[in-house]
C-alpha cells in the first residue's frame, strides 16, 4: 500500500461540503455534478488496493509522473475540470498527513513489513515458486532415502563404506544447504499474506525446524571419532559403540520435512482422496515395520558377545553362548538380507497379531523390547480395522449414500411385505429419482452457501428444470424459480397411470417436464361445470380409470354398484412445462398418454411458503388459480365434439391451461388406440383439415416420420427436426412414412409393448435424434437393450463362468495341474462365451444419466473400447494355449520355463471380477433378498475368494522359489544345515508329491494357512521356511489383515445397526421403557404406555414410514397404503360406517382413504382405562375411531374428589389414569364407594368397531359423557386430532367434515352403540322410532 493516496471517507465528505455545495442539495449545475463525480471517482481509487493499480505509484497507472499527470490533465481540461483538478489536489492536501496513520491504525501488526526497508526483502524466497516446489520435491526423494538406509545401517552395524560414504556425505550437504535455503523462504500468515521480512522469516524458523533440520545432517558420528580419536570399530571398550549408532538416528528427525513432499505428490498425481489415504496408511504401517524390524536386529548386537575379532553381526563359532533371538533361531549363519527379512516378517506377524511363534524374545531388552512392539502392533492394528472400512466406503460416497438410502427401503419393503410388483415399482421409482437429483442433502449445502454462489450453482445443476419453470412462473422472479427447484421431486409417469383421480384434493402442484398426460372426465355427470359443487361432489367414488397399475393384484372388494357406467371424454392435454394440482377437487381425472412422462413434483405447503416470501406471489398465484378456474369451467360447460375422432372429445379442451378447440388439439391424442411411441414432434403439431375431416390415416402416419432433434452435449435440448409441411413436399410420401415407420416402428410394431426413449441417427436426416420405440424395433438394428431380461440371463452365466474360471486358474498354475480332454474343451467353451461377451457389448446399448438408451453403434463401441475392452481381450485371447503350441514338448528347460512364465498370463482372466460388481448388482435386484443376507453373502464370499487365492500361491511360491540356493543356509532357513538342501513348508509337514492325493491335501493347507493368516490366528503349525515364504508371508499378513479388518468393520457396523422391523421395533419399545423408568411410573402405568408403542409400530412402521410415502408417486402411493392397511380400511367407521357394511352414501374415494389415513394416529388402550373423563372435556381434542376391541360411553352423577386418586387428567394424547376402583364392572348402574365419597356410574353405550365418538366432546356439547376402554380386553382405536387439520389444507378439511358427518347421522340412525349396550344386557333390541 506504499506509495499510495487513501482518503478517509469520511474526511473526505468533510472536505468537499467545505468547499460549497458539491455534495449540497442544492448543487445542480453541471460543473457541480462533475466535481462530484470527481470527489465519488477520488474515494473509490484510495480503496483501490496497489497490486491493482498499473503504473507509478499514486499516478493513477498512467506510468507517468504525478506533476506531469497533472499538468497533461489541466492543459487538456476545460473549465469544469480545472475546478476539479483544483478540488483534488485540495483533497490531497487535507489527508496526506493522516495517511500513514490511518494505515498503520488498520494495518495492525503488518505495519512493519509495510515499513520495512527494501535491503530486508532482498532475496526472499516464495515458498509457492516453481523452483522452491521442484527443490522441495528433489529433496523429498533424499529423505526417503535417508531413512530408508540409515535405519538399516544402525541396525545391521553396516556403515557407509567407499562410494556410498561419500554420497552420504553430499546428501548431508545437500540438506544443510536445505537449511541455508530455510532461513531465506518467506511464510504466509493467517491472512494468506506473504511475509518477506528477513528477521520474521528467520525468528520463525529457529523456534520451528532449525534444531531438527541441523541434528539431521550434522555429522555427529565424525565429530565424536575425531573427539575420541578411534573409530567406530575400537570403541567397543569405551561402550560407545551403540550410544554412537544411537546418535545416527537423529537423520530421522528428517521426516518431519516429508510433509511437504507428500503434498507435492498429491498435487502431482492428482488421486483421490481415499486412494491417497489408503496408499498413505499402507505406507505408514511398512515404514513402521521396517524402523521395528531394523531396530530388533540392534537389540540383538553383538550377536557373539564382546569376542574380539569376530563381526558384531556374526556369524558367531560354535560353543558361543550369547542368548539373544538372532544366535537362538541360528539366523548369523545367514546373510544380512536374509536376517533383514527375518526381522521384518518377525514384526509383521507381531503387529498384525498373527504371532506364529518360531521367534520370540531371549532375554530381558528383547522381551521389553516385544512389550513395546506389541503395543505399537495392538494400535496399527486397532487403526487398520477402523480405517480401512471408512476409507473404502469414502472411495464412492454417491454409491454408499445411494445404498444405505435403498438398504432402508429395501427394510421397509421387507418388513410391509408387499408384493412383488409393489416392490419393483418403488424400486424403480426411487432409482429414477436418485439417478436424477443429488442423494445428499442439498437443501442443507445449498442453504449455507451465500447467495449468488448459491443461485449461480442452481442455475448450472437444473438449468433445464428452470426453462420448463419460465413458462408456467413468467411473471415471478427468477430468485423465485431458484428456491422453487430445490424443492422439486422428479417422478415418472407411464401411460394409464392415474396421477389423480376426479375430485381428487390433492397436496401437490405438478410440472410436467417431457410427455403428454390426459385429462379426462365424465359425460354421464351432469353438475362438473359448477366449481362450488366440486368440493360437496369430490367423496363420490368415480369409476373412471377403474385400473389400477399392477393389475395382478386383487381387486378392491370394496368396488361401487351404479347403473351408469362412466362415459370418458377427453377434455384436454398437459403437455411440457403444464401445471396440474393447483385446483382442489376438480371434476377431472388426469393419468399417463405417452408411454413415460416425466414429471416434477411439489408440495403446495412449500410452494407457498415460497410464494410468501416474495411480495406478491401468493396474489399472483391466486389471480392465476381464478383464471384456471374459468378455463376450466368452459371446457365442462361444452358438448362432445362433432368431429369424428375415434374418441369422445369435448369441443372445448384444456391445452396450455387455456380453453381452445378441440381442433388445435395434437391428432395422436384423439386416437382410441395408438400405435407404437409418440414423439414430441407429434404432440407439438396440431392436427390438419385432413385430420380434422377424418382422412385415409396417411397423415397419421406421417406423425411417425416426426422426431426430435437431439443435441450431443444435452439430452435436454429436444426440437422437433421435421415439420408435417417438409414431410409433405419434396420426396413422395409413401416412401417417406414407410422409411419413418420402418425406422421407429421396426418390422413389426404390434409386438411390441414395452417403448425406450433411444438415441440413434435417422436414416432421412442423418441426424442425432431421440424418439420413443419398442424394443423390437431396437432389437431390429441388431442391439441390445440393457434391461433386456436376456441380456439378464446373459449376464448371469457370464458371471458364473468368471467364478469358475476365478476359482479354477489359480489352483492350476500354483499346483502346475494339466488338464486332461473334459477340462481343455471346458476351458475353450468359456474363452468362447467370453469372446461371444464382447461382440454382444459392441452392440448393447448405453443409458445416460437422463435415461435415454444410446444406440448409436460408434458411440457404443467407443466407450467400450476406452472402458473394459482391454481387459476382456487380454482376459479372453488365449496366449497361453498359442505359446505352448508355438513351443512345442521339446523338453528344453528353458522351454519348460518359458510355458510357465506364459501360463501366468491365464491370470489376466482375473481381471473380469471387477464387472463382478455390476452382475451382482442385477442378480440383487433379480433375487430380491435382503439387505442384511446380501451383504452376509458378500463378506463370505469375498473372504473364501482371497483365502483361496492366497492359499493357492502360498504354495506357488514354494515350489518357485530362489532356485540359485543350494543348501538351507542359502534359501534363508532357520537352524539351517548348510549340508541339507533347501526345503519348503509343505515338505516340512510332511505333505510330499508322492503322497496319494497329495494335491488334495497340499490345497487344503495352504487355503488353512490362509485362513489362520488373514484372522490373524496364527497356529504356527505352518509358517515360512524360507526368504521368499517369508516376503510372501509378509504381503500376505498386510493384505490379510487389511482385508480382515474390512470385514470385521463391517461385520461390527451390521451387529450395530437392527435389521428387520422386529429388531427394530423391539429397540424401539426397550427406549420407551428405559424412559418409563426413568419417570417412575407404576408397572401397570408402563405396561398401557408400552401396549401403545406396540400397537403403533405395528401399525405404522418403526421405519419413518410417513416420509417413505410421501416420496412415492401419487398412484404409486395409494397402492401401497391400501395394501398396508387393508384390514384397517375394513374396521374403520370413517370409510365403511358404523356396522362395516358399507356408508349409505356410498364407498369413498381411495384418494380420500388414502389421505385420512396418514392423518388418522393409532392408538391402544388398556382394559378400564379412561379415554375420555367429562370433567376433562374442555381438553378433549380427538375423535376416536374404535378399531378393535369395544368402549363405553357412561355417565357419573359424583365425581370423585381429585385428592383421592380416583379422577384421571387428560392429555393430548388421550389417556388418562385409571378409575380408582379397578374391580368394578360395567353394568347398567354401579356404585362404588369410598370413605367420605361415592361415585355412580351408569353405561349409556358401547361403542364396537366401526363405531366412533368424542365429536359431542369437541363440539362441547352440554350433555357429554365419559369413555373408557371395556375391562373385558384392550381397545385399539384410530384417533383424528384438532391439531393435525390446522396443518391440512381447507379443502381437504371440508371434506373430512362431510365424511364425519355422514357417520354420525348413519351412527345415530342405526343405534350401534346402544344396540351393543342391549346386546350385553341380554336384553331383546327394540325396534328404534322414526
Amino acid at each position: 500500500m506504499r506509495g499510495m493516496r487513501r482518503i478517509s471517507p469520511a474526511r473526505n465528505r468533510r472536505s468537499v461540503s467545505k468547499g460549497g455545495s458539491v455534495l449540497g442539495a442544492d448543487a445542480a449545475g453541471p460543473d457541480d455534478e462533475k466535481k462530484f463525480l470527481l470527489a465519488l471517482q477520488l474515494d473509490i481509487e484510495a480503496r483501490v488496493p496497489p497490486s491493482r493499480v498499473q503504473g507509478t505509484a499514486g499516478t493513477g497507472g498512467t506510468g507517468a509522473s504525478p506533476d506531469e499527470e497533472m499538468s497533461d490533465s489541466s492543459e487538456n481540461s476545460e473549465p469544469g475540470e480545472k475546478v476539479g483538478s483544483a478540488l483534488e489536489r485540495e483533497l490531497e492536501a487535507a489527508s496526506v498527513d493522516s495517511q500513514e496513520d490511518e494505515f498503520v491504525e488498520e494495518s495492525g501488526r503488518e505495519a512493519p513489513l509495510k515499513k520495512q526497508s527494501p535491503e530486508r526483502c532482498w532475496r526472499i524466497i516464495s515458498p509457492k515458486d516453481s523452483w522452491k516446489m521442484k527443490w522441495d520435491f528433489f529433496c523429498g526423494f533424499f529423505i526417503i532415502y535417508t531413512i530408508i538406509f540409515s535405519t538399516w545401517r544402525i541396525g545391521f552395524d553396516q556403515p557407509a563404506t567407499g562410494f556410498l560414504f561419500y554420497f552420504d556425505l553430499v546428501v548431508d550437504g545437500l540438506f544443510a544447504a536445505d537449511t541455508i535455503i530455510c532461513f531465506r523462504t518467506g511464510f504466509f500468515d493467517e491472512e494468506d499474506m506473504l511475509v518477506t521480512d528477513s528477521w520474521l522469516v528467520a525468528r520463525r524458523y529457529l523456534l520451528s525446524y532449525f534444531v531438527v533440520d541441523v541434528l539431521s545432517w550434522l555429522p555427529i558420528t565424525l565429530i565424536v571419532e575425531g573427539l575420541t580419536g578411534d573409530s567406530a570399530s575400537s570403541m567397543r571398550s569405551m561402550k560407545l559403540m551403540k550410544i554412537v549408532r544411537l546418535v545416527r538416528l537423529m537423520k530421522l528427525m528428517r521426516l518431519f520435512k516429508l510433509g511437504r513432499f507428500m503434498s507435492l505428490l498429491e498435487e502431482k498425481l492428482d488421486l483421490s482422496p481415499a486412494m491417497i489415504r489408503m496408499v498413505k496408511l499402507i505406507a505408514n504401517i511398512v515404514f513402521l515395520a521396517h524402523l521395528l524390524a531394523c531396530m530388533w536386529h540392534f537389540i540383538a548386537l553383538p550377536v557373539c558377545g564382546d569376542i574380539e575379532d569376530v563381526p558384531t553381526t556374526g556369524p558367531c563359532p560354535d560353543g558361543t553362548e550369547s542368548v539373544n533371538w538372532v544366535r537362538n533361531t541360528g539366523a548369523d549363519r545367514l546373510s544380512l538380507a536374509s536376517r533383514y527379512v527375518t526381522s521384518f516378517y518377525f514384526v509383521t506377524a507381531t503387529m498384525m497379531a498373527v504371532g506364529y511363534g518360531e521367534i520370540s524374545g531371549q532375554n530381558t531388552g528383547e522381551r521389553v523390547y516385544c512389550i513395546i512392539l506389541q503395543l505399537f502392533g495392538a494400535t496399527s492394528f486397532g487403526f487398520i480395522l477402523s480405517s480401512v472400512t471408512s476409507l473404502l466406503e469414502s472411495a464412492n460416497p454417491r454409491s454408499q449414500e445411494h445404498t444405505k438410502k435403498m438398504n432402508e427401503i429395501k427394510e421397509w419393503i421387507a418388513g410391509r411385505k408387499l408384493p412383488r410388483k409393489i416392490r419393483v415399482r418403488i424400486r424403480e421409482h426411487y432409482n429414477h429419482a436418485l439417478a436424477k437429483k443429488s442423494i445428499f442433502n442439498e437443501a442443507e449445502i445449498l442453504g449455507n452457501m451465500p447467495c449468488s454462489i448459491r443461485m449461480d450453482v442452481i442455475q448450472k445443476s437444473y438449468q433445464d428444470w428452470l426453462v420448463k419453470l419460465a413458462r408456467p412462473f413468467a411473471l415471478e422472479d427468477l430468485a423465485l424459480r431458484i428456491e422453487l427447484v430445490q424443492l422439486l421431486q422428479p417422478q415418472q409417469v407411464l401411460a394409464k397411470d392415474v396421477l389423480l383421480e376426479e375430485g381428487e384434493i390433492s397436496s401437490e402442484v405438478i410440472l410436467v417436464l417431457n410427455g403428454c398426460l390426459e385429462a379426462i372426465c365424465n359425460a354421464n355427470q351432469n353438475d362438473i361445470s359448477d366449481p362450488k359443487r366440486w368440493v360437496h361432489n369430490c367423496l363420490r367414488r368415480s369409476r373412471l380409470g377403474d385400473r389400477s397399475p399392477f393389475p395382478d393384484e386383487e381387486e378392491d372388494n370394496m368396488s361401487i354398484d351404479s347403473d351408469d357406467e362412466p362415459i370418458e371424454v377427453l377434455c384436454g392435454v398437459f403437455l411440457e412445462s403444464d401445471l396440474i394440482g393447483q385446483l382442489p377437487a376438480v371434476p377431472v381425472m388426469v393419468r399417463g398418454f405417452t408411454n413415460s412422462t416425466e414429471v416434477l413434483v411439489i408440495n403446495k405447503d412449500g410452494l407457498a411458503d415460497v410464494q410468501s416470501r416474495f411480495p406478491g406471489a401468493l396474489a399472483r398465484a391466486e389471480a392465476a388459480e381464478e383464471v384456471l378456474r374459468g378455463e376450466l369451467v368452459k371446457v365442462l360447460e361444452s358438448d362432445q365434439s362433432k368431429v369424428g375422432f375415434e374418441r369422445s372429445v369435448k369441443a372445448t379442451v384444456l391445452m396450455n391451461s387455456v380453453a381452445v378447440p378441440c381442433e388445435q388439439l395434437p391428432f395422436i391424442v384423439t386416437k382410441r388406440e395408438h400405435e407404437g411411441p409418440i414423439s414430441t414432434a407429434e404432440l407439438s403439431t396440431p392436427m390438419t383439415q385432413a385430420e380434422i375431416g377424418g382422412g385415409d390415416g396417411a397423415s397419421s402416419e406421417s406423425a411417425h416420420a416426426k422426431t426430435l432433434k437431439f443435441s450431443p452435449t444435452s439430452s435436454s435440448n429436444l426440437s422437433s427436426t421435421m415439420s408435417g409441411a417438409s414431410l409433405r413436399s419434396g420426396r413422395s410420401l409413401v416412401d417417406l412414412v414407410y422409411k419413418a415407420k420402418r425406422w421407429v416402428s421396426g418390422p413389426d410394431l404390434h409386438k411390441g409393448t414395452t417403448l425406450v426413449f433411444t438415441s440413434s441417427i435417422n436414416p432421412i436426416t442423418d441426424q442425432v435424434e431421440v424418439i420413443e420405440e419398442t424394443q423390437e424395433s431396437v432389437q431390429a438394428r441388431w442391439i441390445i437393450l440393457p434391461t433386456d431380461w436376456r441380456k439378464l440371463w446373459w449376464d448371469m452365466f457370464v458371471g458364473a463362468l468368471i467364478v469358475y474360471s476365478v476359482l479354477l486358474i489359480p489352483w492350476r498354475i500354483s499346483f502346475d495341474i494339466q488338464t486332461e480332454i473334459a477340462g481343455t474343451i471346458v476351458d475353450v467353451f468359456v474363452d468362447i462365451m467370453f469372446a461371444c461377451d464382447m461382440v454382444f457389448n459392441f452392440r448393447t446399448a448405453l443409458i445416460d444419466n437422463d435415461g435415454i438408451t444410446d444406440t448409436i453403434p460408434c458411440n457404443i463401441a467407443r466407450a467400450y473400447i476406452r472402458g473394459w475392452f482391454l481387459i476382456d481381450l487380454g482376459s479372453t485371447f488365449p496366449v497361453d494355449r498359442i505359446a505352448e503350441i508355438a513351443l512345442g514338448d521339446s523338453g528344453d528347460l528353458r522351454a519348460l520355463k518359458m510355458i510357465r512364465m506364459v501360463r501366468l498370463v491365464r491370470l489376466l482372466k482375473l481381471a473380469r471380477m471387477l464387472k463382478m460388481g455390476k452382475i451382482a448388482q442385477k442378480m440383487e435386484d433379480l433375487l430380491d433378498l435382503s439387505p442384511l443376507a446380501l451383504k452376509c453373502l458378500n463378506l463370505g464370499g469375498t473372504l473364501t475368494f482371497f483365502s483361496h487365492f492366497l492359499g493357492c500361491f502360498w504354495f506357488y511360491v514354494s515350489t518357485h522359489n530362489d532356485v540359485s540356493a543350494t543348501n538351507e543356509c542359502e534359501s534363508g532357513k532357520l537352524g539351517c544345515d548348510a549340508s541339507l538342501p533347501p526345503t519348503t513348508w509343505w515338505k516340512e509337514i510332511n505333505l510330499h508329491d508322492d503322497v496319494e492325493d497329495s494335491k488334495t491335501h497340499q490345497y487344503i493347507a495352504a487355503v488353512y494357512w490362509a485362513f489362520t493368516t488373514m484372522t490373524t490366528v496364527g497356529y504356527g503349525d505352518i509358517h515360512p521356511r524360507s526368504d521368499g515364504e517369508r516376503i510372501y508371508a509378509i504381503v500376505a499378513m498386510i493384505f490379510g489383515a487389511t482385508m480382515f479388518g474390512y470385514i470385521i468393520g463391517s461385520i461390527a457396523a451390521l451387529a450395530g445397526q437392527e435389521r428387520g422391523i422386529e429388531a427394530v421395533t423391539k429397540k424401539r419399545l426397550s427406549m420407551v421403557r428405559n424412559w418409563c423408568e426413568e419417570q417412575m411410573f407404576s408397572e401397570t402405568k408402563i405396561k398401557q404406555v408400552l401396549r401403545h408403542y406396540q400397537f403403533l409400530y405395528q401399525e405404522r412402521s418403526p421405519y419413518h414410514e410417513h416420509g417413505l410415502i410421501l416420496e412415492l408417486p401419487n398412484f404409486v402411493r395409494k397402492e401401497v397404503q391400501k395394501y398396508i392397511y387393508d384390514n384397517r380400511i375394513k374396521r374403520i367407521g370413517l370409510f365403511v360406517g358404523p356396522s362395516m357394511k358399507g356408508l349409505d352414501t356410498g364407498h369413498l374415494p381411495d384418494w380420500f382413504i388414502c389421505w385420512a389415513m396418514r392423518l388418522l394416529e393409532p392408538q391402544a388402550m388398556s382394559p378400564g382405562e379412561i379415554i375420555v373423563n367429562a370433567e376433562d372435556a374442555s381438553f378433549v381434542q380427538e375423535i376416536f375411531f374404535v378399531c378393535d376391541g369395544e368402549c363405553e360411553a357412561y355417565v357419573q352423577k359424583r365425581i370423585v374428589p381429585a385428592f383421592s386418586g380416583s379422577q384421571g387428567g387428560h392429555s393430548d394424547t388421550g389417556g388418562s389414569t385409571d378409575l380408582h376402583d379397578e374391580g368394578a364392572v360395567a353394568q347398567d348402574t354401579l356404585v362404588t364407594k369410598s370413605p367420605g365419597s361415592g361415585v355412580k356410574i351408569k353405561t349409556m353405550m358401547v361403542f364396537s368397531p366401526g363405531c366412533f365418538f368424542g365429536l359431542e366432546h369437541l363440539a362441547m356439547q352440554h350433555e357429554m359423557y365419559s369413555a373408557r376402554c371395556s375391562k373385558s380386553g384392550p381397545a385399539f382405536l384410530y384417533t383424528l386430532r384438532q391439531s393435525t387439520l390446522v396443518e391440512v389444507q381447507p379443502d381437504m378439511v371440508k371434506a373430512i367434515q362431510m365424511a364425519i358427518l355422514s357417520l354420525t347421522t348413519q351412527q345415530v340412525k342405526s343405534r350401534i352403540p346402544q344396540k351393543n349396550l342391549e346386546a350385553r344386557r341380554g336384553a331383546t333390541p327394540q325396534t328404534p322410532k322414526s
